[in-house]
This record gives C-alpha cells, structure tokens and sequence, in this order.
C-alpha cells in the first residue's frame, strides 16, 4: 500500500509532463537534425524580395555592399548576413548543435538560457535557444556587432528547411530579415 503511494505523484507527473507541451519539440528534434546545403534557387537576398521574384539567384546578388555600410564592425555584420552554404544540426528536446560551413559549433541548451562563449577570432557572442512549437529559435548577440535572430522549421510540403533570419546591425539600426531554404545533403 505505502509503495503505491509513492509511486502515484510519478505517474501523475509523467502524464501531466507530456500534456503540458514540454515534450513537443521531440517530435520535430529528430526531422531537424542532420547536414543541409543551401538551395540557392529559393532563398531570398537580405531586402531585395524582388531578387527571387526576378529569377536572380542569392549568389548572382551583389555581396550586400552598401546596406550596412564598410567599417570594420559593418564588415563583420555583412559576413553575418551571408547564408552559410551547409549547416549541420544535432537536436534534442533539450540541447542543440549547429556548425556552419564545417566551422567551430555551437552547442546550447533550448531552455532559452544564455550562453556567453568567444569565436576563434575573438568576437564576443551570447546566444540562446528555445524550441516554440516546432520551431527552433536562436538568438545570438555579436557584441558590438549585431543581433541575430534565426527560426528553424520544416516546409511540410517540400521538407526542406526554411531559416527565418532576422539580423540587426548596430551600424545600421534597422532590422534586416530574409529567408534560407535548406535541402538535406546527400552524402557521396
């Protein structure tokens, strides 16, 4: 009798744990993960809508050149704005790893703490993650530099991977958004 007692608030809690949406990311975590290549047919140029519209693909588009200026930090916003060609993703309902044109990871937890870490070329970075529904969001501040903010989603339709990229260069003081599409890599 007493064991029974002891073993009713785990059961409870298990149930209640998987009605309160804390498992939702589960779902989506594993469609997310694995490497993907940038689809240059579908993916927008940071605010030149028309580009895809016109049939200009996002490397035809000039190298963002006067939309955040040429000083050293502007410079570094504009390497920012550039869509990595591959990006490989590890996804949990609690932790996720993203690496950018094979480069250093980034791991962080998704329970939208902050993560504080420096880059190779010593570039301070505070990021953090959080699963919303099925998306994935990462926000990630590059101090004195710029503020990005990306959302990861599946297309249902085509399956490919759709990153809804906001960046805010301090040089700029306006927020830039576009989309990259994604396509699952094939390995070779």
């Amino acid at each position: 009798m007493r064991s029974r007692r002891l073993l009713w608030p785990l059961v409870v809690a298990l149930l209640l744990g998987g009605a309160t949406g804390a498992g939702d990311a589960t779902a989506q975590d594993s469609a997310l993960a694995g490497r993907w290549a940038l689809n240059t047919e579908r993916t927008d140029a940071p605010n030149r809508p028309a580009a895809r519209e016109n049939g200009a693909r996002i490397d035809s588009v000039p190298a963002y050149g006067g939309l955040v200026g040429s000083s050293p930090t502007a410079l570094r916003a504009m390497f920012l704005m550039r869509p990595p060609r591959t990006v490989a993703i590890g996804a949990t309902a609690t932790r996720v790893t993203l690496r950018v044109d094979g480069r250093y990871p980034l791991t962080l937890p998704t329970d939208g703490k902050k993560l504080t870490d420096t880059l190779p070329d010593g570039q301070r970075r505070i990021s953090r993650a959080r699963w919303k529904k099925d998306r994935l969001e990462i926000e990630s501040t590059y101090v004195d530099v710029a503020r990005v903010t990306e959302t990861y989603r599946l297309d249902r339709e085509s399956g490919a991977l759709l990153v809804e990229a906001r960046i805010r260069p301090e040089s700029l003081r306006r927020t830039v958004a576009f989309e990259r599409v994604y396509d699952r890599a094939v390995d070779r």
